[in-house]
C-alpha cells in the first residue's frame, strides 16, 4: 500500500497573494478508464497557482498553493450519479500522489472544491497541501458515496459508516469490473483495510496523474548578511553559494560583510536546487569620496537603505505603514495586508510600505515573525522578534491610536505567537 506521509502539517500562516493565479503547463502521464459508472472518465484541464504562500515550520521551506480543473465524467452533472438503483454523490480528490486518499481523508485532509456556476460541466479542486519548488506528481480522482450524514460528508461515509461503505464498495466492484472484484483491494483484514485499499484501486484506475514544475522564486537578498542571505535562500529551495574570496571593497563600515551582487534577479523563477552565486561588501577603511556608499536620495520601492539612515522608502507614501525592528537590529519582519505579501523589512531596518493602492476602508494586518539573528548580532535571544508599527496620517487601529509593538517568536509553532493580526481602517 502506498505510504502515507500525512504526519503533522505545521504549515504557519504566510498566506499570501504575491501574485495573480496564474496557468501552469502540465503533463498528463495517465488516462482514467472507462466506466458503465462514471461514463466518461474525467479529465484535467487547467492547473493554476492560487496566488498564495505558505511557510512550513516543519521542513522551514516556503510552499505555494496549486489548484486544478477537472471536467467532470459524463455521468456526473455535478447532482450525482444514478446507478444500480441508487443515488451517489462523487467525492472529488486532489493531491500529491504519495498519500492514501482514505488515510488523509480520515485525518483531516479534505479537498475543498469550487463549482463553475457558468458551466457545472467543470468543479475546480485546491490541492491539500502547499507545493514545494520542485515537480510533482498529483493524482486526480473521484469517488462514490452515499449520503448518511446531515452533512453529506465522505469522511464521515468512511469513518462513522464504514460498515456500509464497504457494502458500497463490493457492490460497485461487482457492477464495474468485468470478474466482479478489484484485484488489490483486501477484503479479509478488517473494514479500514479494505476501505484503504479500495479507494487506492478507485483512484489508480478511473483518477488521472499530472505532473508540474513548481519554480523556485529567486527572494532579495541584497544588503543581507551571510547568514541571513543563506537561511532565505534555502527557505526558497535554493542553494546558496556565498564567495567569501572574491568581495567587493567599501568604505562605508554598515555595509562590512553584507551582500553586494547576487547572481540572479529578485523575483526571478528558477528550477528548484538552483545555486545562487553571491559576493560580499569588505570594508577597506578610509573616508569615501561621498558621505557613504549609500544614494544621498532614497530609492522608492527597491527594498535598500539608499541613504544610510537604517530605514527603507521613509518619505516615498503619502498613505504609508512604518514598520520598526524595535530592539536589537537584528530581526526581519514580513508585512501582509488581506493576505497579500507587502515585502519583508531587511534585517534590522525600517522600512515603510505603500498603502496609496489600498482601498478605502478596514483591512486585516498581519505582522510575522521571520527570522531573528539574535545572539549572533550580539542581541539577547535568537528567537525573539520585536517590532513596532506606525500607521501614517489619517490611519487608525481598531481599537484606536496609531501605533503599536510587542514581541513575537520566530521558532514557534503555535501562529499565535508568530503572527499579530489587527484591523486597520485606510482613508
Amino acid at each position: 500500500m502506498r505510504k502515507l506521509a500525512y504526519a503533522v502539517f505545521a504549515i504557519l500562516i504566510l498566506s499570501v497573494g504575491t501574485v495573480q493565479a496564474e496557468s501552469v503547463q502540465f503533463k498528463k502521464l495517465s488516462q482514467p478508464a472507462f466506466c458503465s459508472f462514471f461514463g466518461r472518465p474525467l479529465q484535467v484541464v487547467n492547473v493554476e497557482t492560487t496566488g498564495k504562500e505558505f511557510f512550513n515550520n516543519s521542513t522551514q521551506k516556503y510552499t505555494y498553493g496549486y489548484k486544478v480543473t477537472v471536467r467532470r465524467p459524463s455521468k456526473d452533472d455535478g447532482r450525482g450519479v444514478a446507478y444500480d438503483g441508487l443515488n451517489y454523490r462523487l467525492y472529488y480528490w486532489a493531491a500529491e500522489d504519495q498519500y492514501s486518499p482514505s488515510i488523509a481523508v480520515k485525518n483531516g485532509m479534505e479537498v475543498y472544491q469550487d463549482i463553475n456556476k457558468s458551466n457545472n460541466r467543470f468543479v475546480t479542486l485546491y490541492i491539500t497541501t502547499g507545493l514545494q519548488p520542485g515537480v510533482h506528481r498529483i493524482r486526480i480522482a473521484l469517488f462514490p458515496y452515499l449520503m448518511y450524514s446531515s452533512t453529506g460528508s465522505f469522511r464521515d461515509a468512511i469513518t462513522i459508516y464504514r460498515h456500509d461503505y464497504v457494502s458500497i464498495l463490493k457492490r460497485f466492484f461487482k457492477s464495474t469490473t468485468p470478474t466482479g472484484f478489484a484485484a488489490g483491494v483486501v477484503w479479509d483484514k478488517g473494514e479500514s483495510v479494505a476501505v484503504d485499499t479500495g479507494l487506492l484501486w478507485i483512484s489508480t484506475k478511473f483518477g488521472q496523474v499530472i505532473e508540474f514544475e513548481v519554480p523556485a522564486i529567486m527572494p532579495r537578498i541584497q544588503t543581507r548578511y551571510a547568514t541571513d542571505a543563506a537561511t532565505q535562500l534555502k527557505r526558497n529551495g535554493l542553494i546558496p553559494r556565498p564567495d567569501f574570496k572574491h568581495t567587493i571593497p567599501t568604505h562605508d563600515k554598515r555595509f562590512d560583510r553584507r551582500v553586494a551582487k547576487v547572481q540572479y534577479e529578485f523575483n526571478q523563477k528558477l528550477h528548484a536546487g538552483t545555486p545562487v552565486a553571491y559576493k560580499f561588501y569588505k570594508y577597506v577603511g578610509g573616508t569615501p569620496a561621498n558621505p557613504t556608499t549609500f544614494d544621498k536620495k532614497e530609492k522608492c520601492g527597491d527594498g535598500i537603505d539608499n541613504n544610510g539612515n537604517h530605514q527603507i522608502d521613509e518619505g516615498c507614501y503619502d498613505k504609508e505603514i512604518l514598520v520598526d525592528d524595535n530592539k536589537c537590529r537584528d530581526d526581519t519582519i514580513g508585512v501582509y495586508i488581506d493576505g497579500k505579501n507587502f515585502g519583508n523589512t531587511p534585517a534590522g531596518h525600517k522600512r515603510e510600505y505603500d498603502m496609496s493602492r489600498v482601498k478605502r476602508g478596514w483591512h486585516y494586518l498581519e505582522i510575522v515573525a521571520l527570522n531573528s539573528a539574535g545572539k549572533s548580532m550580539k542581541c539577547d535571544d535568537n528567537d525573539v522578534v520585536t517590532w513596532g508599527v506606525t500607521l501614517g496620517k489619517g490611519m487608525k487601529f481598531y481599537s484606536g491610536g496609531r501605533q503599536k509593538s510587542g514581541e513575537l517568536h520566530a521558532n514557534a509553532h503555535e501562529r499565535k505567537k508568530k503572527v499579530a493580526k489587527f484591523s486597520i481602517f485606510v482613508p
